[in-house]
């Protein structure tokens, strides 16, 4: 019931329109593709080998669950494709309220104890902006999160050999099915499998009967993974150049702080934190987090979920790329997890009471900053896509010849909802490279806001404009 009260909220607060982050845009299109029985990466985006903003084409399972509802309602009814994430949200509480009750009885827990995890993740879904914001974004993260706790709980439950009335072979291949699920969500789900192998080769070392069951089920991954390159005819070509273009040791250290100052504001519960406070929770929710995975560690070793939130935690911190909150939402249910265990073994009377306290404070807290946010106005994106004016710029280029090559910032947003192709410039106030970008792409458009004083200002024609936009025609 919490979690289909959370989900029904996030439904109701949905903001109209979506950020300029085009990265919605993408999987829109990949499911009309899908849909159409076209080419599955014709988005629309040249990609600027100097500028690589987003891969060829992103996994397909989000813009297959997406389909369905653009052949409903369409592309563009935002609105509606915003339900898909909240519904993935609901089902991932669900299925994780089950791994939850699934490990406690393994360890001997009651099974009333469970919801003493579920709690504290549920009150900072529900109240926190940074992550009931990810509900206004058409993106893959809340489904990532609903395959991960799926595969986690079909290994859990595999290892138990509790998949009741299932043959060994087809267990394998579900289980082959479901831990490729994170990755055809998307990328960043490879360390789950790369968790999954280190396991089998730790638990199944002297059983090699059990080990060609494993096997059985890493090729099932591997089949999956060569269907989907050959299907999206794509080799990730995006990922690699960004890697290569942007990682260095700077960013590194730069993403470490960042993650860990957001990490610490995730979990407060009122604007009115110091630094200071923030970062001493910071530093006491880690220690109890720390000390439950060592926990868990020391009974069972070399455990999928261990060793994934551990692979995962280095992902996110070396990719060069900042995802903000994005990429921490992977992390809270282990986090949550983790630290009541590690509440939990605290001696004495505190690793009986501490638990209890914890979940009963964040649920208060949560519950005062409700009322708070019931007498606060929607927050409104800044940059908001799906204004009138956007409308009329949109409707302009639909009038053009088809396959008027534009210059643009969000390529991606351009094609789905102009339907003209288009490449994101690498620096509009460099002239020479400017040049470059208009030969590579030859294009024939640039569309920038008014007030952007760029070189493209004296370059080309203005054939129309409104109170924001500008569209400059290049010469052919």
């Amino acid at each position: 019931m919490l979690a289909v009260g959370i989900g029904w909220r996030y439904c109701l607060t949905r903001q109209p329109g979506h950020s300029w982050g085009d990265d919605f845009a993408q999987y829109i299109q990949h499911a009309c593709n899908l849909l159409a029985g076209g080419p599955y990466k014709a988005t629309g985006h040249l990609l600027n080998p100097r500028f690589p903003i987003a891969p060829e084409v992103y996994p397909p399972l989000f813009p297959l669950l997406l389909a369905p509802v653009v052949a409903v309602v369409g592309p563009f009814d935002l609105a509606a494709l915003k339900c898909v994430g909240i519904g993935c949200l609901v089902a991932f509480l669900i299925v994780w309220g089950r791994r939850l009750e699934a490990d406690a009885t393994a360890e001997g827990l009651a099974p009333v104890n469970w919801p003493y995890h579920l709690l504290p993740l549920l009150m900072v879904l529900a109240t926190k902006p940074t992550v009931w914001g990810q509900k206004d974004d058409i993106l893959s993260d809340l489904s990532f999160l609903l395959t991960i706790e799926l595969a986690l709980l079909a290994v859990t439950v595999w290892r138990r050999q509790t998949f009741a009335g299932l043959p060994t072979s087809a267990k394998a291949l579900a289980l082959g099915l479901l831990l490729w699920m994170p990755v055809s969500c998307r990328t960043v789900g490879l360390p789950l499998i790369g968790a999954f192998v280190v396991e089998t080769l730790w638990v199944h070392r002297q059983r090699w009967a059990a080990m060609r069951y494993d096997a059985l089920t890493l090729l099932t991954c591997g089949l999956l993974a060569l269907i989907q390159r050959y299907w999206l005819d794509s080799h990730e070509a995006g990922y690699m150049a960004q890697l290569r273009q942007y990682f260095s040791l700077a960013q590194v250290r730069a993403n470490a702080n960042d993650y860990w100052q957001l990490a610490c504001r995730l979990w407060g519960t009122t604007p009115h934190l110091t630094n200071f406070q923030y970062s001493f929770l910071g530093v006491v929710l880690l220690i109890l987090i720390g000390r439950g995975w060592w926990r868990q560690w020391r009974r069972r070793p070399w455990q999928t979920a261990e060793l994934f939130a551990v692979a995962y935690v280095g992902v996110v911190v070396l990719w060069p790329m900042p995802q903000g909150v994005r990429f921490l939402l992977p992390l809270l249910p282990p986090a949550v997890r983790y630290g009541w265990l590690g509440a939990r073994a605290l001696p004495g009377r505190w690793g009986r009471t501490l638990p209890t306290a914890l979940a009963v404070v964040l649920v208060a807290a949560g519950v005062a900053h409700c009322r708070h946010l019931a007498h606060e106005p929607p927050t409104a994106y800044h940059d908001r896509l799906a204004t009138p004016e956007d409308a009329q710029l949109f409707g302009w280029l639909r009038r053009q010849p088809a396959g008027r090559m534009c210059l643009f910032w969000k390529p991606r947003a351009l094609y789905l909802f102009a339907r003209q192709p288009a490449m994101a410039p690498v620096d509009p106030t460099d002239s020479a490279q400017t040049e470059r970008d208009i030969a590579f792409c030859r294009a024939r458009y640039w569309i920038a806001p008014r007030d952007t004083a760029t070189y493209w200002l004296a370059r080309g024609q203005v054939v129309w404009r409104s109170a924001h936009w500008q569209i400059h025609a290049l010469e052919p």
